[in-house]
């Protein structure tokens, strides 16, 4: 048995622990976050969320901020529990995150409004002259102001019995009862009649964002006619928990489907089945002379 000198056996084992030596350790320490600005964080019901932002900070690569990640939103019209999340990761591939939660408060009570509402009828001898009646003029205007998920009436859907008797006749006590039938969820409007065409009449109402009541449907028969309306359906007077002050809504004819005369005196014909509401695209109504008036819905002070 040969065995090597023992200064070379040195030399072999001086040679592998200089060569382990030189290796550089491995990065395992992540990142730091911090965050900015208070966490948790409370908004008032609309307040709007501005990013506080954060800080990334390495042992190895330093300053990391402008690498985070910030995924998350903030709704600030509604109330509850929101979180944004904030993530970074170094050279090494060492991840860090942080969360922020973000708290939206409860809305504050609408209470009350009071509106003006003005219907102006502009339907005359001078803006339709084909077949323009004698008598013409419109029933009352009555409606309802309601929740807002609710509807008087729809185009694209069948009349209701209120409905129908309101616009081939005028007559509103079933369109009443079927608002009573809403209970706590609807209040029956009644306004003026408009015994000329054209003419003017006003109505207040109030509306209650508490109990919820805060659109407005309203119809009047165009008369005489076969089933021909105008109207507007729940038309919203609250938008982002805000009292809408006004709007004007220009006044198209609709068609009930429930008769199928054509003319403004035209002899009762029963629509059966009926049709759905829709637009009317009679000629009388063509192009220009397609509005017969205006709604204009005032908040008063």
């Amino acid at each position: 048995m040969r065995f090597l000198p023992l200064t070379l056996a040195l030399l072999l084992v001086g040679c592998d622990s200089t060569y382990s030596d030189s290796e550089e350790p491995r990065d395992t320490t992540a990142p730091v976050i911090t965050l900015a600005g208070a966490n948790p964080l409370s908004l008032n019901f609309g307040e709007a969320y501005v990013e506080p932002g954060a800080t990334a900070q390495d042992d190895t690569d330093g300053d990391l901020t402008a690498s985070i990640a910030i995924d998350g939103t903030v709704d600030a019209l509604t109330e509850g529990t929101y979180t944004v999340q904030y993530s970074v990761s170094d050279a090494a591939g060492n991840e860090a995150s942080a969360t922020r939660t973000v708290q939206v408060g409860a809305p504050p009570a609408l209470g009350v409004a009071t509106y003006e509402v003005t219907f102006e009828a502009t339907w005359s001898m001078d803006t339709h002259p084909a077949d323009f009646p004698p008598n013409a003029h419109f029933s009352r205007l009555v409606g309802a102001v309601h929740a807002p998920d609710l509807a008087l009436f729809d185009v694209g859907t069948m009349a209701s019995d209120g409905i129908k008797d309101m616009a081939e006749r005028g007559v509103n006590t079933a369109l009443q009862g079927e608002v009573a039938a809403l209970g706590d969820n609807a209040a029956y409007l009644s306004g003026p009649i408009l015994n000329d065409a054209p003419d003017r009449g006003t109505m207040t109402f109030t509306a209650d964002g508490d109990a919820g009541l805060t659109a407005l449907s309203l119809v009047s028969m165009v008369a005489p006619s076969p089933d021909w309306f105008i109207g507007v359906d729940a038309l919203a007077r609250v938008e982002n928990r805000q009292w809408i002050d006004d709007a004007t809504v220009e006044l198209a004819v609709y068609d009930a489907g429930t008769d199928s005369g054509q003319s403004y005196r035209a002899s009762n014909a029963p629509t059966s089945p009926r049709l759905a509401i829709a637009e009317s695209d009679h000629a009388y109504f063509a192009d220009a002379r397609r509005f017969i008036g205006t709604l204009t819905i005032r908040r008063l002070p």
